[in-house]
């Protein structure tokens, strides 16, 4: 198998092929139909004929200039549109979520959120090593680009358009974790590798579930309304123009922000439990917010 490089994700990958003008159009009647009753489809239809002989042509050609001189002519437009231009709150109208099965033995929080870190950590070091194999389906290979954006990423508010930043491995060797409306940066053990022998990452992981069971059994509930999590789960423009007056008020948040935003991945320790799949999709949205 061919083995996924994080400097070249794409390298033995064509580019993003343009569709054809008459294919696009086709595929557009398909997908506004259901949309309209039957005049209203016959009126959009002699729109479409009339763009499709007149301005189609050209813009035709315009994207296909522009494919000529990129990897992939639709991501930048994607990314803006689709999420950076998007200032809507992402609880719900950008972020999705998955969960697990049970385990078939129950483990305590804090083991199992340990166990779970180091296997986050190992799939990164296989990431950042090139051991990890290139995707494919049925034995067609899969761009993979978007796994450089895995770990230590992290979409900052703006203005008026959003950004991605992605911080260095240096930079990004612990973990953010969210407790009863509290963040804590956990720093990971040096041993915590993959190059490293069982015992070794064993002892990591213990060392890493005990801190984690400090924080539970010590952390007081912060009152609602003076959790930063609430923030992010603003409109877009509201979380900019808070984390800038946060950033602005003195030097400690902004140093802060930054341990936040630079860590590997963050990992929430909810308190509650629930018991649907209404209340655990809720809890994977956002929880209570903070």
């Amino acid at each position: 198998m061919a083995q996924f490089s994080i400097d070249n994700p794409s390298a033995t990958l064509p580019k993003l092929p343009v569709p054809e003008l008459q294919d696009t159009i086709s595929h557009f009647k398909n997908v506004v139909q259901p949309l309209f009753g039957t005049a209203e489809f016959e009126a959009c239809l002699t729109k479409l004929d009339h763009f499709a002989t007149t301005d189609a042509p050209a813009l035709q050609a315009r994207l296909c200039e522009r494919a000529a001189h990129r990897n992939n002519w639709l991501e930048e437009w994607w990314n803006d549109y689709a999420y950076f231009l998007n200032r809507a709150s992402l609880c719900f109208n950008v972020n999705y979520f998955f969960g697990f099965r049970r385990t078939q033995q129950p483990q305590a929080q804090a083991r199992l959120a340990a166990i779970l870190i180091d296997s986050a950590l190992r799939f990164r070091d296989g990431l950042e090593s090139g051991s990890l194999e290139n995707d494919s389906i049925r034995g067609k290979p899969m761009c993979m680009h978007q796994y450089q954006y895995m770990f230590a990423t992290c979409r900052h508010p703006g203005e008026s358009r959003d950004w991605t930043e992605v911080y260095s491995a240096e930079e990004s060797r612990h973990v953010t974790i969210a407790h009863k409306g509290r963040f804590f940066a956990l720093h990971l053990p040096t041993n915590m590798t993959t190059n490293k022998s069982d015992s070794d990452r064993y002892t990591a992981i213990r060392s890493i579930e005990s801190q984690l069971q400090a924080i539970i059994d010590t952390a007081e509930q912060l009152d609602r309304s003076k959790s930063i999590g609430l923030l992010t789960a603003a409109l877009r423009d509201d979380w900019y123009a808070a984390r800038e007056c946060l950033s602005q008020i003195s030097p400690e948040n902004a140093a802060s922000l930054r341990i936040l935003e630079s860590s590997a991945f963050l990992v929430s320790l909810e308190t509650s439990a629930p018991a649907t799949h209404q209340e655990f999709s809720l809890g994977c949205h956002c929880s209570d917010g903070a």
